[in-house]
């Protein structure tokens, strides 16, 4: 990761000891509340599936296993927030598919229009 904080928190989804198809970045720092106003938020600052692992399924396995890990990981939060840029249709259905919510709310950002996505963990 380019920026070091402490409120950034790597999630790797293994497949074997050698192979990290999918890699998410959680973010529990204030960024979170361009999303929300709920401090027992995390964000899903980002995520990463390595060329040879895209459309494969790897993407929507780490996205259902991530409300646990960040049960387990941070048993304060009750929600996952993200953003999904409006022309980014395919991302958007996999994030529904994995049962987050479109927000009614959007916000302008450096590449556009994006979509508020949630999803209750707690």
């Amino acid at each position: 990761m380019s920026k070091t904080t402490v409120d950034y928190h790597p999630f790797f989804a293994m497949v074997s000891e050698d192979a990290v198809p999918t890699f998410f970045v959680l973010d529990y720092g204030k960024d979170k509340f361009r999303y929300t106003d709920n401090p027992r938020s995390l964000l899903l600052r980002s995520i990463s599936t390595a060329d040879s692992y895209v459309r494969k399924g790897y993407a929507f396995k780490a996205l259902t296993l991530l409300p646990e890990y960040a049960r387990n990981k941070f048993p304060n939060v009750i929600e996952i927030v993200l953003d999904v840029n409006r022309r980014n249709v395919h991302v958007q259905k996999l994030y529904e598919k994995a049962e987050f919510k479109k927000q009614e709310n959007t916000y302008v950002g450096r590449c556009g229009e994006q979509f508020i996505y949630r999803k209750i963990v707690g």
